[in-house]
């Protein structure tokens, strides 16, 4: 019998997509944070360098406030 719990990956390929969408934002956005601080980093910045649109940055991932917390994340 297998339990399943939040490590296991997403099955259809709509969900697999979201997922990799969100990690790359998250990486990006933390990245980003790291070389020019929460305030001086915009949405936009974080979209363009995650390859995304503005609405599916924001649409994927968690409010914006709590993007410097790995835990907004999980």
């Amino acid at each position: 019998m297998s339990d399943v719990g939040a490590a296991d990956p997403p099955a259809g390929l709509r969900e697999r997509k979201k997922a990799k969408t969100r990690a790359a934002i998250q990486e990006h956005a933390l990245r980003l944070f790291r070389e020019r601080g929460y305030a001086a980093t915009t949405v936009e910045q974080i979209a363009e360098a995650a390859e995304v649109s503005r609405p599916r940055s924001t649409a994927t991932s968690p409010p914006r406030k709590t993007w410097s917390s790995r835990t907004a994340w999980t």
